[in-house]
This record gives C-alpha cells, sequence and structure tokens, in this order.
C-alpha cells in the first residue's frame, strides 16, 4: 500500500537460486523504497497468522499453476528428476514444493530459513535510474548500517554426473487432452562457457516458425500441436541447469512416435550440426532479446543482479554479448554432442486420463 500510495509498485519472485524483491518508484520516493526493504530485512512479522495465510496462499497458487494445468506438474517436477537428492538436494526438490511439503511445514521453519539467508551479507542492492550517489549512501548507511551480519549461509552444493543413462518415467496428466513428450537434459552452471552456445541452440531448435522442431514435427510431419525449447525456464542456476524439450501431441498421434520425431533432430545437429543461416537467425535473435530487456530501468537492475549473481564477474555484462557473437557453428555443435546425449536425458512420457481434460 505505502509504494501504491506513492506512486509505484512492486512485486518478488523465487527460483531455485535466489528470491528477490523489487520496487519502481518516483526518484523523490527512493527513500520510502530502500526504508521497507531495510525494514522487512530487519523485523519480518513472522507470526502464527501470517504464517498460515502465506501457506494457504502459496498452496492456492500451486493447484492454480501447477496441479490443474494440463502439463505443468510433469514440467514442474521433471526439472527435478535429473538430479540425486543426496548429491543434489536443492535442485532435486522443486521451489514451490509439493502439497506434502506445504502442509508439514512449520512457523518455526519459516523462522529458521529467515534468520539464515535474509541478511545484509547475503543479499545484494541494485539502484538504477534518477538519483544522487551520495544521497543514496546517506539512505543506505541510514536503513541498514545497523542491520546485524549473520553467520554466512552453508554453501549448497549440487554434484551432478552428465550422461548416466537415459531415464525413462511415464506420468499421467489429468487435466491434459493430448500427450506429450518432456526430455530433460542435464546442462552446465550458467557462468560455463558452454552456456553461450546452448542458449543459441535453444533458439535455433525451439523457438521461432523456422525452428528446427517447428519446420519438421509441426509442419512436415503434422506430429505435435507444438513444440518448446528452454534452458533453465525459470531462471539461471549456480549450480548444474537443464535444458528442456518439450513436444505436444497432434490428436492421434503415439507419443513414442513423436518423441523419435524429436530425437531425430536432436541427434541430426549432433552428427552434421548446424547451417550458418540458423546461427545467424539465433544470434539476431538473442541480441534483440538482450537488448530489449536492457530498456527499462528495471530491466537494467534485473540485468545488473543477474551478473551479480550468476557470472564471475560484473564486468561481463558489457562483453557478454560479444561472447555469444562470437559463438562458431562448430561450438554449438559441440555441445548439443556433449549436452543431448541420450544418456543424458530423462524421457517423460505424459499420457492423458482415460477422461482426458476432465476438469
Amino acid at each position: 500500500q505505502l509504494i501504491s500510495r506513492a506512486g509505484g509498485s512492486e512485486n518478488g519472485s523465487t527460483a531455485e537460486d535466489r528470491t528477490n524483491y523489487y520496487e519502481t518508484v518516483p526518484s523523490n520516493r527512493l527513500n520510502l523504497a530502500l526504508w521497507l526493504e531495510a525494514d522487512r530485512m530487519r523485523s519480518l512479522a513472522i507470526t502464527d497468522e501470517n504464517f498460515h495465510n502465506q501457506r494457504e496462499t502459496v498452496k492456492e497458487e500451486r493447484r492454480l499453476r501447477v496441479d490443474n494445468q494440463p502439463y505443468s506438474p510433469a514440467f514442474i517436477d521433471g526439472m527435478t528428476w535429473p538430479f540425486d537428492s543426496a548429491a543434489c538436494f536443492a535442485y532435486a526438490h522443486t521451489v514451490i514444493g509439493s502439497m506434502d511439503d506445504l502442509n508439514a511445514a512449520q512457523l518455526s521453519d519459516v523462522r529458521a530459513f529467515f534468520d539464515t539467508y535474509y541478511a545484509p551479507n547475503n543479499a545484494t542492492l541494485v539502484v538504477v535510474g534518477d538519483f544522487r550517489p551520495l544521497e543514496l549512501r546517506r539512505y543506505v548507511n541510514q536503513y541498514f548500517s545497523e542491520i546485524p551480519r549473520h553467520a554466512e549461509p552453508p554453501p549448497v552444493r549440487c554434484t551432478a554426473r552428465l550422461a548416466p543413462g537415459v531415464q525413462r518415467r511415464e506420468v499421467t496428466a489429468v487435466h491434459a487432452n493430448l500427450p506429450a513428450v518432456l526430455r530433460n537434459y542435464r546442462a552446465p552452471p550458467h557462468a560455463d562457457p558452454d552456456t553461450r552456445a546452448l542458449e543459441l541452440l535453444n533458439v535455433i531448435l525451439g523457438q521461432g516458425e523456422s525452428s528446427r522442431l517447428n519446420v519438421a514435427v509441426v509442419r512436415r510431419e503434422k506430429a505435435a500441436l507444438g513444440t518448446q525449447v528452454i534452458v533453465n525456464p525459470f531462471d539461471s542456476r549456480r549450480g548444474p541447469g537443464v535444458l528442456l524439450v518439450l513436444a505436444i501431441a497432434n490428436q492421434g498421434v503415439d507419443p513414442l512416435k513423436l518423441d523419435t520425431l524429436v530425437t531425430a533432430q536432436l541427434d541430426s545437429i549432433r552428427a552434421t550440426g548446424v547451417t550458418d543461416e540458423e546461427l545467424t537467425k539465433a544470434k539476431n535473435t538473442f541480441r534483440a532479446g538482450f537488448v530489449h530487456s536492457r530498456e527499462t530501468t528495471l530491466g537494467k537492475a534485473e540485468e545488473l543482479h543477474h551478473y551479480d549473481m550468476f557470472h564471475p564477474s560484473l564486468a561481463e555484462i558489457n562483453s557478454d554479448l560479444e561472447r555469444v557473437l562470437a559463438v562458431t557453428a562448430a561450438d554449438v555443435r559441440r555441445v548439443a554432442a556433449k549436452y543431448l546425449d541420450p544418456a543424458n536425458a530423462v524421457v517423460i512420457v505424459v499420457k492423458p486420463a482415460a477422461a482426458g481434460g476432465a476438469q
């Protein structure tokens, strides 16, 4: 309410490696936004009433965004299946949690989590826009300097071995009308140099009307209603990631046949690579998105936080595009051969329930 009354907006999000809160306010209310963030960090009201209210809110969000959507349960849960809970607990569990997780959560769990992670020595503050640097420093010192440091959070360790052998699962989707195939491939951490070539491979395979999968599987074979390829769909990762390949079958198409058609396109790139035309188009698409993401003050702030969080150096924010544009066709073929190895995949076949699509 305070931000809204000041003519601003605010929101937040949670992903595997970070939670972020952000406000956009008129320049003369910068002090309000900083005071509110400091108040949140210093003295969040973690009461029994707030806990139960927010738990019900998250449960309803899960019902709306996951449980009652056709392919979302397989999509969300499937992202965890390439990882072993003992070696990689953080990525072997969904961010939103299962209903069992949410029901089992205790107020003491929330307080312990807050005390562990919500501290100035575990936070990054980014301010972008119309402000005076000296005034900003004064506000930050005024509102944050007396918030004590906490003990360093325990390091998150994640061991994920590439190509341990193909895994196959079959799941039933209550709200789906059509079968689908989801292939999850283990991918490197975002900071790995291979990520840049993988992002271009992602575009070539699954973005746009001229992508490999859309041309071959949707338009030519008419075997799929749609296809999509995504690297780390929710956020970048400090640890191992996932490259997801999704295809929703057309009416009457066997999902195993669909999977064969999809893997044929993946194997083609692994064997013979991509064309210069495909690579140029992918770079143009990437560059357009890269520039677009920095057009607003909020976009600039998110980019600064991204590079501080997921890259070896914040300075890469000014040189990363050149590195992507320097990727060669040989680089794309190399990462395709490495990460699209069938032994590196978790293959999920989603089948409608007997009364598929029933609400």
